[in-house]
């Protein structure tokens, strides 16, 4: 009879690996259908800075999740809430409405309040940048975004037309790639374990910033 139990209990552990093995496989595709899903799977709108926080506005518009940006130095994100990843990647379709001086971040490891993550950026004006965002910073009057990697070596990114953004963050691995072209794949050390993944947009001094999360892919590297 033990050696039943036994065997059964060890089956169920098998079975349940398995299962979670397959879910990180298969990932999670937000296609941004209805603001029920929205609004389910994603947190209240998070805004780092603003210069007026009330001309910000993150919705279920033009097919996507649009960040409407009236307001200079806006710093604003939304973040997935069904799911935290330890090695993720990220794949992103983006469209611009707004004016082309502007910034696309795709967060990983995020902590659960978020106050520090990793970011990818990409700006319409052509640069490329890693930043470890820490909110403790602000404490010593110092800038949260640490820049980690700025590059402007490439014109993968087209501003006038729908981009695809893929990140990827494994182990102490960081790549970013822009329709299909690798623009850089660095290793450090930066943040461990899990943490989760969001999307985010950036004004900076030309107003208005319009930007469209056509979908979101996350799954493993």
């Amino acid at each position: 009879m033990n050696r039943k139990i036994i065997t059964l209990v060890t089956l169920l552990v098998f079975v349940s690996v398995a299962c979670s093995q397959s879910v990180l496989k298969t990932g999670a595709s937000e296609e941004f259908e209805s603001a029920s899903q929205v609004e389910e799977k994603w947190s209240d709108t998070v805004i780092v800075t603003s210069k007026d926080k009330k001309a910000v506005d993150v919705s279920l518009r033009d097919g996507g999740l649009r960040f409407d940006l009236r307001a200079n130095d806006s710093y604003v994100y939304r973040f997935y809430e069904s799911g935290t990843y330890n090695d993720v990647t990220i794949e992103a379709e983006v469209e611009n409405l707004g004016l082309r001086n502007n910034g696309i971040a795709l967060v990983c490891r995020a902590n659960a309040d978020r106050t520090e993550w990793i970011e990818f950026r990409v700006t319409n004006q052509g640069r490329y940048d890693l930043y470890h965002y820490d909110h403790e910073l602000t404490y010593e009057y110092k800038n949260p975004y640490e820049a980690l990697i700025r590059t402007g070596n490439s014109d993968a990114f087209k501003p006038i037309k729908n981009n695809v953004i893929k990140v990827i963050c494994d182990g102490n691995t960081y790549s970013l790639t822009v329709n299909d072209e690798l623009i850089f794949q660095e290793e450090m050390q930066i943040i461990e374990g899990e943490g989760g993944v969001g999307v985010g947009a950036m004004a900076f001094d030309e107003l208005p910033v319009n930007i469209v999360y056509k979908y979101v892919k996350i799954k493993k590297p």
